[in-house]
This record gives C-alpha cells, sequence and structure tokens, in this order.
C-alpha cells in the first residue's frame, strides 16, 4: 500500500499517525506537510523514506 499523493492538501497537518498501515512507501509530497511535528510510521513496510524528507523542520517525533 501507499498513501495517497493528495495528502500534501493538509497543509497545516501536524500530527500524523500512519502506524500499521502496510505502507510500502510514502510518497514525495509528504514533504509539503511544513507544519507536521509528529509522524508516527511503526509496523508498516517501508524500506525507505524520499530524500527530501529532512526538508520537514518542524518535525520532532518520527
Amino acid at each position: 500500500l501507499a498513501l495517497p499523493s493528495h495528502i500534501a492538501n493538509l497543509k497545516f497537518l501536524q500530527s500524523l499517525n500512519l502506524t500499521n498501515n502496510h505502507l510500502e512507501k510514502l510518497p514525495p509530497a509528504i514533504i509539503s506537510l511544513s507544519h507536521l511535528r509528529i509522524l508516527k510510521l511503526g509496523h508498516n513496510h517501508l524500506c525507505s523514506l524520499p530524500r527530501s524528507f529532512g526538508s520537514l523542520k518542524s518535525l520532532e517525533i518520527l
């Protein structure tokens, strides 16, 4: 499974819990979530994160 790219429309989202969703990848558009402070990704099938993931300057908890 993959997260839909239109997640980027949630520009003011601060917390996102994607635990236990069998995700295999995150869309590059996730870097548009500039207000994201908490991102929970446990128990998924992710092998890597988008290269631009470091752009999430507000991210405090991963």
